[in-house]
């Protein structure tokens, strides 16, 4: 029987991706190019919003994880306050 393993990433790091990618969808580059100018004008919007959205949420996670937490996810521990 084969065993597979979920990756599990941070929740810091997917908020960042989830940033990276609309960004990308909305410049019209990579795997989603050819959506943003399908779409309608009200929902090109809603995403714009959302990234901000996220953007903001993930920087504030950042922030308290840096400041509370021993133990950081990868992206995080060269901005780790010496010990």
């Amino acid at each position: 029987m084969r065993e597979t393993f979920r990756e599990r990433k941070p929740l810091a790091w997917q908020l960042g991706a989830v940033i990276h990618s609309t960004e990308n969808m909305v410049a019209s580059k990579g795997k989603h190019r050819d959506e943003w100018e399908h779409m309608p004008k009200d929902l090109q919007n809603d995403f714009v919003r959302m990234i901000g959205l996220v953007f903001k949420v993930k920087s504030g996670y950042d922030s308290f994880l840096l400041s509370s937490k021993k133990d950081l996810p990868p992206h995080l521990r060269k901005y780790a306050p010496p010990t």
